[in-house]
């Protein structure tokens, strides 16, 4: 992806950390959500636009991925240097980060709704109206 006319490399990096800045931001969301959902002892309000954000930047981040092995299989390794291989690494790392910490959040809410599953059906009104469960 080549930057747009008139962007400088001081001004790409700064998109980069910028981007880096938000996608942290995300995910310590995401472990502030699993933590206080595993602390309360209800089920606490679903972050739905958070983990819808976090598994469409899943997708894009294995694209990524994908993208660049398949460009470093094009060449058969010959010409990957140790800066492209170290930095799909690092993107990996990333994409394995924010997934470990997609699944926790969903992982805990899922032992809450089944172990409290006949007290969540009995009162389901009041746990929709509160955003802790939607109907789709």
């Amino acid at each position: 992806m080549g930057k747009p006319a008139g962007e400088s490399a001081d001004d790409t990096s700064w998109r980069e950390r910028e981007e880096d800045n938000d996608l942290n931001d995300d995910v310590q969301a995401l472990q502030q959500a699993w933590v206080a959902e595993v602390v309360a002892p209800d089920l606490l309000r679903y972050h739905e636009v958070l983990v819808d954000d976090m598994v469409a930047l899943c997708e894009n981040m294995q694209a990524g991925v994908y993208e660049s092995r398949e460009a470093d299989g094009r060449t058969g390794g010959r010409t990957a240097d140790a800066d492209a291989l170290f930095t799909i690494s690092v993107h990996q790392m990333s994409l394995d980060r924010v997934r470990f910490s997609l699944a926790k959040y969903l992982r805990t809410r899922l032992l809450k709704l089944e172990k409290h599953a006949m007290h969540i059906l009995l009162n389901e009104g009041r746990y929709v109206s509160s955003g802790c469960i939607s109907r789709r």
